[in-house]
């Protein structure tokens, strides 16, 4: 009898061990799924707010491309003011003194300072006149066909 007894007790926690470790697999299989679960989640969540926040960054990008545009056609516009011919020869007429070259002689003065006076020609003139350009202009075109 005592042997069916204790036969019956082995096989009574062998049966509880299995039992326990049975239960044990399943709440650990049933928190693996949660971990998934709640894993999964955490992703969606983070995955969105990084749209937004990229959606949001591209916007404030193209606000920031369109003021600098804007920006950049003010200054080309102020530009194309300041190299105006007719604004650079009342300049140089009004502050520095400059006069129109008389039709007879015009001085170049070279990079290293040296000036040469030669006389003026009839086809830089012509050139001159049929483009309309200012003062400066007509010295440049001068002194570049006398330095050649």
């Amino acid at each position: 009898m005592k042997n069916k007894r204790s036969r019956r007790r082995i096989k009574y926690i062998v049966d509880l061990a299995v039992l326990k470790t049975r239960e044990f697999k399943e709440m650990l299989f049933f928190i693996g799924i949660v971990f998934l679960i709640v894993g999964i989640m955490i992703f969606y969540v983070w995955e969105r707010i990084a749209i937004y926040e990229t959606v949001y960054e591209i916007n404030h990008l193209k606000s920031t491309v369109s003021e600098l545009s804007k920006t950049n056609k003010n200054l080309e516009l102020t530009y194309y003011k300041l190299v105006n011919y007719n604004r650079l020869e009342k300049i140089a007429k009004a502050n520095l003194g400059l006069v129109d070259a008389d039709s007879l002689r015009v001085i170049i003065v070279r990079e290293n300072g040296q000036q040469e006076v030669k006389p003026y020609i009839k086809e830089a003139a012509y050139i001159d006149n049929k483009r309309k350009k200012g003062v400066l202009s007509r010295i440049i075109e001068s002194s570049v066909a006398y330095a050649k």
